[in-house]
């Protein structure tokens, strides 16, 4: 019975966590509003062309130069660069 009941907590934690992953993707993970209208309804060359032109303003950098293009993509106004993967909004990184 003991065995039972911790494998519907771990299958309760398990599908929590899996709603959590599949809401924060879904959210978080949004195209703008209007990014892809020029290429709506082409085919073919038309929509291989009006692909290049929504992203042919882009620029690419190395891997090798990330890290001095975080201090102007990723500054947070006071001297320290955001770290996406440690940061906490509301508190101090750990």
């Amino acid at each position: 019975m003991v065995q039972l009941r911790s494998v519907g907590i771990l299958l309760r934690r398990l599908f929590s966590c899996f709603v959590l992953c599949f809401a924060t993707t879904f959210l978080m993970g949004q195209v703008p509003d209007g990014y892809y209208n020029s290429a709506v309804g082409k085919s073919g060359e038309e929509l291989r062309s009006a692909l290049y032109d929504i992203i042919k303003g882009h620029t690419s950098i190395s891997y090798a130069q990330i890290w001095n293009a975080f201090w102007s993509t990723d500054n947070k106004g006071n001297g320290v660069v955001w770290d996406m993967y440690s940061d906490l909004p509301n508190g101090n990184p750990p």
